[in-house]
């Protein structure tokens, strides 16, 4: 039995607003009882309520996936965060995409007087043929485009080609981050009943 539609809506809320003493004011402060419910250290001051999340999850088939994970700080009046994920698949053809928001709680720098951006816009888009066991030729691409600086962050193309007892796959790969701009090449090997050798492992496949 396949669940068609998941929806969790939460708010935790603090007896003690200050933590015993442990939350220092303009600073953000990870606690376990905080990361573990919303994952954004939301906590620069006292408070007594955490952000609202809500996750919702849908599957109508066992080929298509969508989610929707939204924060929204009741406090600040505000999205904190929200990440929108679409998975479909059509026999070999495989498409997603998602979109990530985050606005950065606020916080006083005191080693770093240059502050960092607040928010961050982005999206991914994954487009792709075939899988890891597939007899033949399988291939995919992605790439991340961020919407506060307009331009592409990062680009991703795979393909491999697999025989009865072998299998080749390759990867050319470029990153144009802030502190990261660089082209990579990765390839693999991999032989029946024996394993897998080379740099493109296969966490990092795109298929």
């Amino acid at each position: 039995m396949r669940q068609i539609v998941s929806w969790e809506v939460a708010q935790k809320g603090f007896f003690n607003q200050d933590f015993g003493g442990a939350v220092v004011n303009g600073r953000r402060n990870v606690l376990t009882t905080t990361a573990e419910f919303t994952g954004i250290a939301f906590l620069t001051e006292p408070r007594s309520f955490s952000p609202v999340i809500s996750r919702l999850r849908i599957q109508t088939s066992a080929h298509t996936d969508a989610q929707w994970n939204l924060d929204y700080d009741t406090k600040k009046g505000r999205i904190s965060g929200s990440t929108m994920l679409v998975d479909w698949r059509l026999r070999e053809f495989f498409v997603g995409g998602s979109h990530t928001f985050f606005h950065a709680p606020g916080e006083i720098f005191v080693t770093n007087p240059i502050p960092g951006p607040d928010r961050f816009n982005q999206f991914r888009v994954l487009l792709g043929y075939g899988h890891p066991n597939k007899r033949g030729l399988s291939a995919a691409a992605n790439f991340g485009f961020d919407d506060n600086f307009d331009f592409v962050q990062y680009g991703t193309i795979q393909t491999s080609y697999n025989w009865s007892c072998i299998g080749v796959s390759a990867e050319y790969r470029r990153f144009a981050l802030a502190v990261r701009n660089e082209n990579q090449f990765r390839f693999s090997l991999s032989l029946a009943n024996i394993g897998t050798f080379g740099t493109l492992r296969r966490q990092e496949r795109l298929f």
